[in-house]
């Protein structure tokens, strides 16, 4: 009789067992539907990318340092920028895979990082039901591209964040020890891609804090250690530091143009908010039927925090830039998935035709960018420095003019990526030399050290062409290398005039100057 009992409860067990194989098996088919979807959605609404190659100028920094590492340069000595080292090396691989500077293979690599953050929120514990999970998805997705194009379809620093932005915060939420600490991991890889998401680590510390296991902060801040960790450790730390985290005094305290951040503010305030109604109108609901703002915060305190300080971010330095404001989404997102999947009737009518409309204008006007944005024609430039010197030689652009170092495909001469850090131009603040005491500390010395140790081969002044802000204002530019003697000395000693392509004048190096390792220290 005992073996029979024994028997009989080993096939139940086997039965049971069989059950939630398939029940398990049923909801991987089922995600693995909708995550499917979100990836072709994602790649869909990213097809003007395959198209189109520049959108922002951030793009070119990045080429920049990525182009600098490819010849053997250095991140932050040779290549050196004020933001995180992992998208400088997503672009140096892609360039590496590809054996070009084609900005294409990033913008793929864009809508498939949107794409997880997309699943990353539709996994989210607060939502229930299928119905949430698509939505959270679907809204992910749009709200990322609902930009002018130089925001919505561009490859760069805030775009390659949100991935693991989002996937630090679902995880947070949930209330185990692992989850915490691929929290932390997760959340160190969005600062190591966009420096804005350290501040994360507080409404992050409090989702974890729900569990009111306290050693599951320890879990997480660890991962967040680990995962700065193991990427600085390949760079300079001391370097890394100043660049990325210590050296923005003058970039985030400098007084601005009070009547350019009033333009900027409410010119992008207005627009943030037309795009982002079909995700901003369900988070007004969701605020009224819980009563009041405060209400409604109890409920979801974590997403609460997460947006706020993401509205931080984007308020920090009073610039406004919409590519800032993706770090609102993922909370967003969340806070409005569960009340967009209950409304019906007309209203959700209007949701989804609001929503098709937003996010078909955005992807259109993704093939035409220059209609909203205008960048200047590099390609002269570049064909003058490509008939002018070798592909291993650098080239410094004096200016702002990041993709004419990126179309030319020359490593960076003078180390930085642009010339604001040494001219204190920044944006939403008036551009005249009285900006130079605002330059960034160790800049100057950054540039010196670099020409004299490896001389470019060409110097491209943009001073004296009316290129963003250096030029046009003075006889020879708002910023003309006579404003720092000692960089116009070099010049002005080793170098020869060579030409001068749509205003810009370019000097070529004398070829008795070889390089001195000890004259720029």
């Amino acid at each position: 009789m005992a073996e029979v009992d024994a028997r009989t409860r080993a096939e139940v067990d086997a039965g049971q067992g069989a059950q939630a194989s398939d029940q398990w098996r049923e909801i991987a088919r089922r995600y693995a539907g909708m995550a499917g979807g979100f990836f072709v959605f994602a790649l869909l609404v990213h097809v003007p990318g395959y198209f189109h190659q520049l959108y922002d100028p951030d793009e070119a920094t990045i080429a920049d340092q990525a182009i600098t590492l490819q010849h053997g340069g250095r991140l932050y000595i040779d290549a050196i920028d004020r933001k995180p080292p992992l998208p400088t090396y997503l672009y140096h691989a892609a360039f590496a895979i590809f054996g070009n500077v084609d900005l294409r293979p990033v913008h793929l690599v864009a809508a498939l990082l949107l794409a997880v953050a997309a699943c990353a929120v539709a996994a989210d514990v607060s939502l229930r039901t299928r119905a949430q999970r698509v939505w959270a998805g679907v809204l992910m997705i749009t709200a990322a591209v609902a930009f002018l194009p130089d925001a919505g379809q561009a490859a760069n620093y805030a775009h390659f964040a949100l991935a693991p932005g989002a996937v630090a915060m679902v995880l947070a939420r949930r209330r185990s020890k692992r989850a915490a600490a691929l929290a932390g991991l997760a959340l160190a890889v969005a600062v190591l891609c966009r420096q804005t998401w350290l501040i994360g680590l507080l409404p992050a510390g409090m989702a974890v804090a729900r569990s009111r296991r306290w050693s599951h902060l320890g879990w997480m801040f660890g991962g967040f250690a680990v995962g700065i960790g193991i990427v600085v450790a390949w760079l300079p730390t001391a370097d890394v530091w100043h660049w990325v985290f210590a050296s923005n005094e003058g970039f985030l305290l400098t007084g601005p143009n009070w009547s350019m951040v009033a333009v900027s503010f409410f010119g992008g305030l207005a627009l943030l908010v037309g795009l982002h109604l079909p995700l901003l109108i369900p988070v007004a609901l969701r605020i009224r039927a819980a009563g009041s703002l405060r209400q409604a915060v109890q409920v979801d305190r974590d997403l609460w925090i997460w947006w706020a300080t993401a509205t931080v971010a984007w308020i920090s330095g009073f610039r406004f830039f919409a590519h800032y404001w993706i770090q609102s989404l993922p909370p967003l997102v969340l806070l409005a998935a569960p009340t967009a999947a209950r409304i019906t009737g007309r209203l959700r009518t209007w949701i989804l035709a609001l929503l098709v409309v937003v996010t078909t204008a955005a992807v259109v006007a993704g093939f035409t960018p220059e209609t909203f944005r205008t960048l200047p024609n590099t390609t002269p430039l570049a064909k003058y420095v490509a008939a002018h010197s070798r592909p291993d030689q650098p080239i410094l652009v004096w200016g702002n003019l990041p993709q004419a170092q990126w179309e030319s495909d020359r490593p960076l001469g003078g180390a930085l990526v642009h010339s604001d850090f040494v001219t204190g131009v920044s944006g939403n603040r008036t551009a005249d030399p009285s900006t130079v005491p605002a330059t960034t500390p160790g800049a100057y010395k950054a540039v010196l050290r670099s020409v004299y140790t490896h001389p470019p081969q060409l110097v491209l002044d943009t001073s004296t062409a009316d290129l963003r802000a250096y030029g046009g204002q003075y006889y020879d530019g708002k910023y003309p290398l006579s404003v720092f003697p000692q960089l116009k000395y070099f010049v002005d000693t080793y170098y020869t005039l060579a030409a001068r392509v749509n205003g810009v004048t370019i000097y070529r190096l004398r070829q008795e100057y070889s390089g001195n390792s000890g004259a720029g220290s």
